[in-house]
């Protein structure tokens, strides 16, 4: 067991702050690793320095952290002569743990993530190089990130076809969180197909708030703030649809726009229908929702100084191995196999989520 770490951080800021306060922050939690460590002494420092100022770009100072924490957990085990994977294993954050902030951590899968990527690239299978001169060999490294908290707000509102406008100051930066991720909550939670939902989007001046694309945080935040809205509107429309089929809410069920009496499908009316005469009959149909992580308190927080990360809000673990093929001559390093191995817990748009995890792989 790993009893204890010391990690000393130093980070370029540039010539202004910027966003380097809170992603030091950010780095003093990532200096533990995945691992359950009691003992703990992380300094972290953001540095003035005579060139441009840095930003979060891409999971800011996981990259750095990860590379430097790993690779001392590779020397560990050398020195001990330890497999790097049951060190890995035997060490890692299980259920229960506390993170390094006291936080209690829940619905960890760092075993699996990384026993699944031992098993996928073959860890425990010695390679043998196909050309003279050349040797192979296996490696692989565990993280864990964080969900940035902030505020979020969004409001669903019903057009007189039954169709739904949303409306949401998050920002769509290309991952598909807001025009594929919102959208996806609010048509499962309204009972609609996905074309029949439309998001307005990025506008600050007319939309709810949101704490910005960063931080992998916006489906987490704005999709429960729109889960929220959506089920406010879903409570309106059966309000409305009871009185009209002249049954008890709790009787009623919904499918494609569809409202029904539950075993009388018979006796069913269309959001269309519902909402024909908002105009002059009926009242809109508005929900709205709001979302706000709260952390938990700990004493240990303090030891970050009063940044604004006290611990991993919602974290994710993830294990990366690869299998690479070295040239003795030139010193030519070739990956031949790569996997990605991420716990994304429940994968609201597989398509979108494989496509991230291609890209971050390509790019790291």
């Amino acid at each position: 067991r790993i009893l204890a770490r010391k990690g000393r951080v130093i980070m370029e800021s540039g010539a202004y702050a910027v966003g380097s306060p809170l992603l030091v922050a950010a780095a003093a939690l990532l200096a533990t690793g995945p691992y359950d460590i009691e003992h703990l002494d992380i300094d972290a420092y953001a540095v003035y320095t005579n060139n441009p100022p840095f930003g979060a770009y891409r999971g800011p100072t996981g990259p750095q952290m990860t590379f430097a924490v790993e690779s001392h957990t590779d020397a560990i085990a050398k020195e001990l002569g330890i497999d790097p994977l049951s060190l890995r294993l035997v060490n890692c954050f299980k259920e229960g743990d506390l993170g390094p902030s006291g936080q209690v951590l829940a619905n960890v899968g760092m075993t699996e993530a990384i026993t699944r990527a031992a098993e996928a690239i073959g860890y425990t299978k010695r390679s043998e190089p196909v050309e003279p001169n050349h040797v192979r060999g296996k490696g692989l490294s565990a993280a864990w990130w964080l969900t940035t908290a902030g505020s979020s707000g969004c409001t669903v509102q019903m057009n007189e076809d039954g169709t739904a406008v949303v409306l949401t100051g998050a920002t769509e930066i290309g991952t598909g969180s807001v025009l594929a991720g919102v959208a996806q909550v609010v048509a499962e939670e309204l009972g609609l197909p996905l074309d029949k939902v439309t998001v307005k989007w990025g506008d600050t001046d007319g939309t709810p708030m949101d704490a910005g694309a960063q931080g992998s945080r916006t489906l987490y935040n704005m999709g429960n703030a729109a889960m929220q809205a959506a089920q406010e509107a879903k409570h309106q429309l059966l309000q409305k649809a009871a009185d009209m089929l002249e049954a008890a809410e709790a009787d009623l069920e919904v499918s494609d726009g569809i409202v029904s009496v539950r075993g009388v499908p018979d006796r069913s009316i269309s959001y269309g229908e519902i909402m024909a005469w908002q105009m002059w009959a009926t009242a809109p149909v508005i929900g709205s929702g709001t979302f706000l992580t709260t952390f938990p308190p700990s004493d240990a927080a303090a030891t970050l100084n009063g940044a604004i990360l006290p611990s991993f809000n919602a974290p994710s673990y993830h294990c990366h191995a690869a299998e690479v093929d070295v040239d003795l001559e030139t010193g030519i390093v070739r990956v031949i196999d790569y996997v990605a191995v991420q716990d994304v817990g429940f994968a609201i748009n597989p398509l979108y989520i494989e496509g991230q995890m291609h890209g971050g792989a390509v790019q790291g």
